[in-house]
C-alpha cells in the first residue's frame, strides 16, 4: 500500500527499504527465538507467545507510521490543487 503514495521515482526505493525491512526482521525473529528457547529456558508456547506479542507491536507502529505517511501525502495532494 505504501508504494501507491509514494511518486513512480522512489518506488524502487521504497519497496527496496521495506524488503530489507522485512528480512531483518525475520533474521531478528530466528535469532531471538533460538536463544530464548536454548538459553533463557522458555518453553515453546511461551518463545512464540512472545513472538506474537512482538509482532503485534511491530504491527501497531507500522500502521501507525503507515496512517501519518498517507494523512500527509493528502496534504500534499490538496496543496498541489
Amino acid at each position: 500500500m505504501l508504494q501507491l503514495l509514494i511518486p513512480d521515482r522512489l518506488r524502487g526505493r521504497v519497496f527496496a527499504f521495506e524488503f530489507a525491512a522485512l528480512t531483518l526482521t525475520q533474521s531478528i525473529s530466528t535469532l531471538w527465538a533460538g536463544y530464548a528457547y536454548d538459553n533463557l529456558g522458555w518453553s515453546l508456547a511461551e518463545t512464540l507467545f512472545s513472538a506474537g506479542v512482538v509482532s503485534i507491536f511491530a504491527t501497531a507502529g507500522w500502521m501507525l507510521f503507515y496512517l501519518r505517511v498517507r494523512e500527509r501525502s493528502a496534504l500534499l495532494a490538496e496543496a498541489e490543487r
